[in-house]
């Protein structure tokens, strides 16, 4: 649904950053120790109306046409790989491993709990007194959005940049310095 709304399209300037990174980091991206097997899907060009990256459950990451546009990355860079705009590239770089920061990291996972914390809430309310279904649910969902943005907002977006880092001081192509 997403991809269609927005357009995303498969761009193998992208995908070659992804896979570069990933190359790299089999420890923690893409990997099957007997135990677990995790892959990343190819990420993909949005064209959404934001500048923006991000990640969706299940390894499906995206980054918006306007955020190549604000790191001043046009089309006919990404097919002639133009020196000058190596620190550009690295800017790029560490957005995309930003994002499989919040992968790394399991973030998604604390969107599931904040879902199924709210339903936690409603069902506790509930119980209490007889407010409307609506009432409660406002209620529960304005508790949930207060305890987790608050808090893990912040949190989690330092932690991916932390972890974007850590990725790309394996990376033997990309810099650190873009982030």
């Amino acid at each position: 649904l997403y991809e269609t709304k927005n357009k995303a399209v498969e761009d193998h300037f992208l995908e070659l950053i992804q896979n570069n990174i990933v190359k790299n980091n089999t420890d923690k991206l893409n990997y099957n120790d007997g135990k677990n097997l995790r892959y990343l899907s190819n990420i993909k060009l949005s064209y959404e109306n934001t500048i923006n990256g991000f990640s969706f459950p299940g390894g499906y990451t995206y980054i918006t046409y306007k955020m190549l546009n604000f790191l001043d990355i046009n089309d006919s860079d990404k097919k002639n790989f133009s020196p000058e705009k190596f620190n550009n590239y690295c800017m790029l770089a560490f957005v995309v491993a930003h994002e499989l920061g919040h992968y790394v990291n399991e973030d998604y996972l604390r969107k599931i709990d904040e879902q199924y914390n709210q339903q936690i809430f409603f069902s506790l309310l509930s119980g209490y007194g007889s407010p409307n279904r609506t009432t409660i649910e406002n209620l529960s969902k304005e508790l949930i959005y207060n305890q987790s943005t608050r808090d893990i907002s912040f949190r989690t977006e330092k932690e991916a940049d932390e972890k974007g880092m850590d990725l790309l001081k394996n990376d033997d192509v990309w810099s650190m310095g873009g982030a």
